[in-house]
C-alpha cells in the first residue's frame, strides 16, 4: 500500500534570522537550537529577517524576495525530487 512506499521528511525552515541582533549567549543558543533540530528533521539554511519579505504580492513573489527563499526552496524541491 501507500505507507510502505511514503518515506516522509521534515524540514526546519529558520525564518526571520537578524545576525544584529542577539547578544554572544543567545546567538550560541539559536545554533545549538538548530543542531538540537537537526536530530529530528533536515534543518534548511536561514531566511534573512528583511523589509523586502514583509512586502509581497498576491499573484507573485516579488524579484527581491525570491533571492532570499530560492536557495532555501530549491533544497527542499531537490531532496524530494531528486
Amino acid at each position: 500500500a501507500v505507507g510502505e512506499q511514503m518515506k516522509a521528511q521534515l524540514f526546519i525552515i529558520p525564518n526571520l534570522n537578524d545576525n544584529r541582533v542577539g547578544k554572544r549567549s543567545e546567538l550560541i543558543l539559536w545554533d545549538n537550537t538548530r543542531e538540537t533540530f537537526s536530530n529530528y528533521g533536515y534543518v534548511t539554511g536561514k531566511i534573512p529577517r528583511r523589509a523586502d519579505m514583509e512586502r509581497f504580492s498576491t499573484l507573485v513573489a516579488l524579484d527581491m524576495q525570491h533571492q532570499y527563499v530560492s536557495s532555501v526552496y530549491d533544497k527542499i524541491y531537490f531532496s524530494i525530487f531528486g
